[in-house]
C-alpha cells in the first residue's frame, strides 16, 4: 500500500474521531446510568492548537542536528499521537534510530514515546519490549525521570491488559523514583494510574483517595489541565455513590478550571455530568436548563457523544416534569444521535484495525531493510574479490529468479482465485454470524422487556427457580373507574389505543421512579417499589409515581377531550416475589400485602389515591394527607384509611 493511501486512512480516522489514543491526556466520559470510563474524541481545540506546535517543530526540524534533532523527533511523535498515528509512528522511530546511531543519552526517552505509538495500537507485547528497553537504558545513564516514566508505562500496559497486581508494582516502583527525584507531575500521574486501577476492580473509596491525591499534587504545581480532569473523575465517583451536593461542587470546580487553561471543549460533556447528578436529585427543572446551555456547546462542535447525553437528560427531565410534548422532541433527537453513533461505529473499528495492520507491516519492512543491510555490510568488508563472487552470485540468483518468477505469477493467479472464493465464503459466514448475533440480542431484549434487569441476569446465568422474600415494600394498584361502560361505547380499536396511550405514559413514570411494572390485568395497572433492589425510600417514590399518574390522565383527558378517572391504591409491607412460567415468563408478588393494596384501589374513589395506615405512617412527614376513617374492606374487617392529596418534600 501506497504512503498516499496511508495518509488517506488516516485522515478518515480522524473525521470520524477515531478514539484510538492513548496516554496520560486521556479522560472517561460516563453515559447516563453507568459506570464504565470511555474514551473522548480529541477536542476540535485542541486539535487546532496542536496543528501550530507541529508545524513549529517541523519548521525547526530543518536546522537542528545531534542530540538537538532527537528532541525535535521525539516531540513531534509525541504531539502527533493526538491526531494521526502513523506520523506519530514515524518521528519516534526515526528518533529511537537517530539516538541509536550517535549512541546518545537521548535513547531512553525516545524509547518511551515509541513505546507510547505501540501501546496506541494495542500491540501490548511490541509495546512492553520497547518500555523495558528504555528502563535499561535510563538505569545505564542514571537517568531518574525517564526511569519513572519507563515504570509508570509498564505498569499502564499491565494495567490495560488486565493484570493489576504487576501493574501495581510497576507503578509503585515510579513512584518511588519521581519521589526520590521530588518530581511532582510523575507523582501526580502515579496517583491517577493507582486511581485508574482501583476502578477496575471496583474499589470505589480507594479510587476516590488516589484521585484526591492526584489532584492535590497538581493544585500544588498548577497543572490546572490536570487538575480539572482528577476534578471531573472525583465527581463521577461522588456521583455514583449519591453524593451529589459534593459531585456538583467538584464538576463547578473543574469548569472553573476549564476556562482557566481554555478547555473549552471539555465544557459540554462536564455540563452533562452536572445535568445527570441534578436529574438523579430529582432537581428536573436544573437539569433541564444545565443540559440546555450543554447542548449548545455540543452542537457547536459537533461532539456526538455529549449530545446522546445531553438529550437524554433533556428527555427524562421533561418527562418528569409533565411537559410530554418537549419530551418527545428531546427522545426523538436522543434516539437519532444514538444511531448515528452506532452506525459509525463500525467504521470506526474497520479503519482502527487497517491502520494497526499497516503500522505493524512498516516496522515489518523496517526490520527486513534493517537486516538486509546488516548483510550487505558485511559482504562489502569481504573485499573485492568476495564482491565478485557474490555479483556472480547475483547474476545466478537474478536468472533462477527469472525462471521463478514465471511459477510465481501462476502460483498468484490460482491464490487470486482461491481468496475470491474464501472472500465469499467469509462474508456468507459473517452473515451467519450477523443473524445468529441479532437472534441472541432479540431474546435478550424480549427477556429485558418482562423481567426486572436483575432478575434477566439471574436467569441467562443459569439460575433455575427464582424466589426472594422482601420484608418491606410498597405495592400500588391503578384501575380505570368506569371502564366497562367505555369499553360498550367505543370501538375495540379506540379501546386499546386509550390503554396503550395510559400505560405506556405510567411505564415512563415507573421507570423514571425506579419502580418496577409487575403486570397489567385488563384496565388495572400493578408496580411495587423496593424490589429487587430494596431501598429505603420506595414508599416516597411510589407516592411520588401516583401523583405523577393523576397528572398524566388529565393531561390526557385535556388532549384527548375525554373524561378518564382513576382509583388507586397503595399499601407497604411484605411480600413474596419469583419468576413463574416455562416459555412466557412472569414476574409476579404474592402475599397479604398484595391484596390489601388491592382492596385500597376496589374500594377508593375516582381520581383520589387510597392508602392504608402504613403508608400514612411512613410518609406523614412528607405528604398531606385526608383522612377518610374506618371503613368496611372486604375481607380486612374495619380498617382505618387516608387519601393521598400532596407531596411536600
Amino acid at each position: 500500500m501506497t504512503r498516499c493511501r496511508l495518509r488517506w486512512l488516516f485522515c478518515c480516522a480522524l473525521f470520524l474521531e477515531l478514539p484510538l489514543l492513548g496516554g496520560f491526556e486521556r479522560l472517561s466520559a460516563q453515559p447516563p446510568g453507568q459506570n464504565s470510563m470511555m474514551p473522548k474524541q480529541a477536542p476540535i481545540r485542541a486539535r487546532r492548537q496542536g496543528s501550530l506546535v507541529i508545524d513549529s517543530l517541523r519548521t525547526l526540524l530543518v536546522s537542528t542536528e545531534g542530540d538537538s534533532r532527537i528532541r525535535v523527533l521525539r516531540a513531534l511523535g509525541w504531539e502527533y499521537r493526538k491526531f494521526d498515528l502513523l506520523p506519530s509512528f514515524d518521528y519516534a522511530l526515526q528518533s529511537v534510530e537517530l539516538a541509536r546511531t550517535l549512541n546518545s543519552k537521548e535513547l531512553a526517552a525516545s524509547l518511551n514515546i515509541l513505546g507510547i505509538a505501540y501501546r496506541n495500537i494495542t500491540n501490548f507485547p511490541k509495546a512492553l519490549e520497547t518500555f523495558f528497553e528504555a528502563l535499561k537504558f535510563a538505569q545505564a545513564d542514571n537517568n531518574l525521570r525517564e526511569q519513572g516514566y519507563a515504570y509508570n508505562n509498564i505498569g499502564d500496559v499491565y494495567r490495560l491488559q488486565g493484570n493489576y497486581e504487576w501493574a501495581l508494582e510497576n507503578i509503585g516502583k515510579a513512584r518511588v523514583v519521581f519521589e526520590q527525584m521530588n518530581y511532582q507531575e510523575g507523582i501526580g500521574y502515579c496517583f491517577m494510574r493507582l486511581g485508574e486501577i482501583a476502578e477496575a476492580r471496583q474499589r470505589i473509596e480507594e479510587a476516590f483517595q488516589y484521585h484526591t491525591r492526584a489532584f492535590d499534587v497538581r493544585r500544588a504545581i498548577r497543572d490546572t489541565t490536570q487538575m480539572f480532569v482528577s476534578l471531573v473523575r472525583i465527581g463521577a465517583i461522588h456521583q455514583a455513590e449519591r453524593r451529589f451536593p459534593q459531585a456538583l461542587d467538584c464538576y463547578a470546580r473543574a469548569l472553573n478550571f476549564m476556562e482557566q487553561s481554555g478547555a473549552t471543549s471539555d465544557v459540554a460533556s462536564t455540563l452533562a455530568r452536572i445535568a445527570s447528578a441534578e436529574y438523579d436529585m430529582g432537581k428536573f427543572t436544573e437539569a433541564a436548563s444545565t443540559a440546555k446551555r450543554g447542548l449548545m456547546l455540543a452542537q457547536k462542535t459537533r461532539t456526538k457523544i455529549d449530545i446522546q447525553e445531553l438529550t437524554f437528560v433533556l428527555w427524562r427531565s421533561y418527562a418528569a416534569l409533565g411537559d410530554y410534548k418537549s419530551a418527545f422532541e428531546y427522545q426523538t433527537l436522543y434516539q437519532s444521535t444514538r444511531d448515528s453513533i452506532s452506525n459509525e461505529e463500525g467504521v470506526k473499528k474497520t479503519a482502527a484495525l487497517q491502520i494497526r495492520y499497516e503500522i505493524e507491516r512498516k516496522q515489518d519492512e523496517l526490520e527486513r531493510a534493517e537486516k538486509d543491510s546488516r548483510i550487505i555490510k558485511w559482504s562489502l568488508a569481504g573485499g573485492l574479490v568476495m564482491a565478485l563472487v557474490m555479483l556472480g552470485v547475483l547474476i545466478n540468483r537474478y536468472r533462477l529468479k527469472q525462471r521463478a518468477n514465471a511459477e510465481i505469477l501462476r502460483q498468484q493467479t490460482i491464490l487470486t482465485e482461491q481468496a475470491r472464493e474464501i472472500e465469499l465464503a467469509n462474508s456468507a459466514l459473517q452473515e451467519k454470524n450477523f443473524l445468529i448475533e441479532a437472534e441472541r440480542e432479540l431474546s435478550e431484549r424480549l427477556l429485558l422487556n418482562v423481567l426486572p434487569s436483575s432478575i434477566a441476569a439471574r436467569l441467562m446465568a443459569g439460575e433455575k427457580l427464582i424466589a426472594d422474600r422482601f420484608s418491606n415494600v410498597t405495592v400500588l394498584f391503578a384501575d380505570i373507574a368506569g371502564f366497562t361502560q367505555f369499553s360498550r361505547e367505543n370501538s375495540p380499536e379506540e379501546l386499546v389505543a386509550l390503554l396503550d396511550t395510559i400505560f405506556s405514559e405510567f411505564d415512563t413514570i415507573a421507570e423514571n421512579n425506579h419502580l418496577e411494572k409487575i403486570k397489567t390485568i385488563g384496565d388495572c395497572y400493578m408496580l411495587v417499589g423496593g424490589l429487587p433492589e430494596p431501598s429505603q425510600d420506595h414508599t416516597l417514590r411510589v407516592a411520588q409515581a401516583a401523583k405523577t399518574m393523576q397528572q398524566a390522565v388529565e393531561y390526557l383527558n385535556e388532549k384527548n377531550q375525554t373524561n378518564i378517572a382513576m382509583r388507586i391504591g397503595m399499601h407497604c409491607g411484605e411480600v413474596v416475589a419469583g419468576v413463574i412460567g416455562k416459555k412466557k415468563f412472569s414476574y409476579d408478588l404474592w402475599g397479604d400485602t398484595v391484596n390489601t393494596a388491592s382492596r385500597m384501589e376496589s374500594h377508593g374513589k375516582a381520581g383520589k389515591i387510597h392508602c392504608t395506615e402504613e403508608v400514612y405512617q411512613a410518609l406523614k412527614e412528607q405528604c398531606v394527607f385526608e383522612e377518610r376513617g374506618q371503613i368496611e374492606i372486604k375481607g380486612k374487617g374495619m380498617m382505618r384509611t387516608w387519601f393521598l392529596e400532596g407531596i411536600v418534600s
